[in-house]
């Protein structure tokens, strides 16, 4: 089965850029804090909690 190239598949539409060589890369911190699974776990208790307090202030409005 013979590879298809990623400019051959953007051949009709070659205005998509696949390669963001100016793109800034994330800092060691951002890394340690994106893999840390104490801070993840964190992040999703307030976003649950957020989303909860949402959910029972629409159901309060009448």
């Amino acid at each position: 089965m013979a590879e298809i190239s990623a400019q051959e598949r953007n051949a009709d539409n070659p205005t998509i850029k696949r390669e963001y060589a100016d793109a800034p890369l994330p800092t060691r911190m951002t890394l340690h804090a994106r893999q840390n699974v104490v801070i993840q776990f964190a992040k999703f208790i307030g976003i649950s909690l957020s989303v909860l307090g949402m959910v029972v202030r629409g159901h309060d409005a009448k």
